[in-house]
């Protein structure tokens, strides 16, 4: 058998224990979790403050386009998407039971503060949105997430000098997972970003 012959086995080979291995794959990579927990890193940002701006902003007039059909005013963005007023999955992360903010919270909400600064999103109001997984009691989930909105509120408020009008805090504890089928996984603890309604 030629040499490559036994490269491309070999190749393959190594292959076979990686791909039975993405069954069964973590949550968070190395990388990720190396990101989180080291002080201050920038790569842990999941979101820029142009991309945060381009999320939240509402739809400029007359950008969707007249048309001829039956279908009034289109469908809205769906999360996370530009100008659909909601991120769903602001990269927060706390340890257990805590609301105090880490350095790579504090990375991603210098993001957010510097967002919240440009010229369309600075005349608007948001609500953050705390969740939680459904480990422990719905009460005090409720009540931890409430605490870590609160957090996030104060931070922005405090560092980049929002004014409280434009930020509500509220805390949904684990009624909103946004895995279902996991409600105890690290995705369903997350801060949301809606923009209110004007």
């Amino acid at each position: 058998m030629k040499r490559s012959a036994w490269l491309g086995l070999g190749l393959v080979g190594a292959m076979l224990p990686a791909a039975a291995s993405a069954q069964n794959a973590p949550a968070l990579s190395a990388e990720e979790i190396a990101n989180m927990l080291s002080p201050g890193a920038a790569s842990s940002v999941a979101y820029s403050a142009d991309e945060l701006a381009a999320i939240l902003a509402p739809a400029k007039v007359g950008t969707t386009g007249a048309t001829r059909s039956l279908k009034g005013g289109g469908e809205p963005a769906p999360p996370g998407q530009p100008s659909s007023g909601v991120v769903p999955d602001l990269r927060i992360n706390f340890a257990s039971n805590s609301a105090k903010l880490n350095p790579a919270a504090k990375a991603q909400l210098d993001e957010l503060g510097r967002a919240l600064q440009l010229p369309q999103l600075s005349a608007l109001a948001f609500v953050i949105a705390g969740h939680t997984d459904a480990a422990g009691g719905a009460e005090m989930n409720k009540n931890l997430s409430e605490r870590r909105a609160e957090s996030v509120v104060n931070y922005l408020i405090e560092s980049y000098s929002i004014t409280p009008d434009r930020l509500e805090a509220e805390g949904f504890g684990e009624s909103k997972l946004l895995d279902q089928t996991k409600p105890n996984s690290g995705v369903n603890r997350r801060v949301e970003v809606m923009r209110l309604q004007q």
